[in-house]
Order: structure tokens, then C-alpha cells, then sequence
């Protein structure tokens, strides 16, 4: 009988060999930070946003068509890996570098930090009702559109007020709420 390991709650490290071309890719990345530089000269500490600034010039040359990098003549890709690493890093070697801009509760920059991405970008949350059952209660002007989403809810139910002043209850199931642009919304006063 063998020895016994416990190895239960352990990062299995060796899963990221499996990716074996972008670690290569990485590993030549580092290489040509040595020659440029110094062997793990990142591992003295660099600043989280001067690494995200590099990992976002990589990944907007990247995605403007440009496969390789001028300088190193490497991947954009294997640039944006390197750099994710390293930020990985730095957040948990290097706490005290990270000189992110941090939006205080008093501070009005930016959305709050309790308001949904969709929200901030100017979409806005409306209901769709799932078109059987908008024909089955014959609110047909319902069926698959958006609505607001001011529609009350009671109980398990979205009350829908149409303009003839109707009140239609349709259970939470039939309902899909969506982030939509504010010019697809089907408004109904």
C-alpha cells in the first residue's frame, strides 16, 4: 500500500499544463522580459494599473487585427496572458500597488456602485410575457412585447393595466424581465 496524500481542497496546478501552447506562449513573453529587463523583474512589484494598462494595449492591438506585437515580435495574446498572470500576482503579492481609482460612497464619479452595468449604459428592465400566454388571456398587445417594468407585482403575479384600464395578473413564470434600449419598450398608460 502507497502513501496517503490529502489533497482535497488543492489547486490540481498541473491542470494548466493542459494548456500547453498559451503557458509556452507566456513562457516566451517572460523570456523576452528577461532579456529586456531582468529575469522576474515583475515579481518586485509592479502597479495594477500600469499592468491593466499594458494588458488593454495588447488586447485593443489584438482586436484591431494586429496578431503580433512590433516589439517583441510575440502574440498579442500571449502579452494579454502574461499580463493577466502577473496581475494575479500582484493582487495577492502586492496588495499595497494597487493605485486603482476607487469610487468612495461620497464621491458622484461614475454610476453607483449598486447600479447594474445594463443600467448604467442607458438600457432599462422591462417584461416580456411569453406570447401562449398573452393569447390565452387575449392580451394579445402584450404577447411578446415589452413592457415597462413598473408593472405591480402581487404576490407571485405582474399586474399589467391596460389603457382600457383592464387589469390582466400574469404569474412570475410566464414573465421574462430583459435589459432592453429604452426605444424598444412598448409603453401601455
Amino acid at each position: 500500500m502507497g502513501g496517503e496524500r490529502y489533497n482535497d481542497d488543492k489547486a490540481p496546478v498541473s491542470m494548466i499544463l493542459e494548456a500547453k501552447h498559451a503557458v509556452e506562449g507566456c513562457a516566451k513573453v517572460l523570456g523576452f522580459g528577461a532579456q529586456k529587463y531582468e529575469r522576474a523583474n515583475w515579481r518586485k512589484g509592479l502597479s495594477h494599473t500600469e499592468i491593466c494598462d499594458s494588458l488593454l494595449r495588447h488586447l485593443s492591438a489584438y482586436l484591431g487585427g494586429e496578431d503580433n506585437d512590433p516589439e517583441s515580435g510575440l502574440p498579442h495574446v500571449d502579452h494579454i496572458t502574461c499580463n493577466a498572470i502577473f496581475l494575479g500576482e500582484m493582487t495577492r503579492t502586492h496588495p499595497e500597488l494597487d493605485d486603482r481609482g476607487k469610487v468612495s460612497e461620497e464621491s458622484d464619479v461614475g454610476p453607483d456602485i449598486d447600479t447594474p452595468f445594463e443600467e448604467a449604459m442607458g438600457k432599462v428592465k422591462a417584461l416580456r410575457v411569453k406570447e401562449n400566454v398573452a393569447k390565452y388571456l387575449h392580451i394579445s398587445p402584450y404577447a411578446g412585447m415589452l413592457v415597462p417594468m413598473k408593472a405591480d407585482m402581487e404576490g407571485e403575479h405582474y399586474v399589467f393595466i391596460d389603457t382600457d384600464g383592464g387589469r390582466y395578473y400574469v404569474h412570475k413564470d410566464n414573465v421574462t424581465e430583459e435589459w432592453v434600449d429604452p426605444d424598444t419598450v412598448k409603453y401601455y398608460e
